[in-house]
């Protein structure tokens, strides 16, 4: 005797939706101590609006440790979304005493 399902108890798989985010190229620069072990400058594939802070955590570098961000020759936040073409410079907080 075969065996029948009911259709709405039939298992099916979740759909899938392949959502591919937008890459952008931007460059980034870095000045002084934040060159030591990493480069002076470099062109970096990155999704496009995303945060600078997402950059700065990919490069590893703490917001507590930046003194001055700029983008574009601007004055920059970690919130301040990167796009495509974008010149990303980062100096390190100076201290002294």
């Amino acid at each position: 005797m075969g065996h029948l399902r009911h259709p709405h108890l039939r298992k099916t798989r979740p759909a899938r939706h392949y959502l591919t985010q937008a890459k952008t190229m931007i460059t980034v620069r870095l000045f002084a101590t934040f060159r030591e072990n990493r480069f002076n400058e470099k062109d970096f594939d990155f999704p496009d609006s995303r945060p600078l802070a997402d950059l700065l955590n990919q490069l590893r570098i703490s917001s507590r440790q930046v003194g001055i961000l700029l983008v574009n020759g601007n004055s920059a936040t970690p919130d301040t979304l990167l796009h495509n073409a974008d010149t990303v410079s980062i100096f390190p907080a100076i201290g002294g005493g």
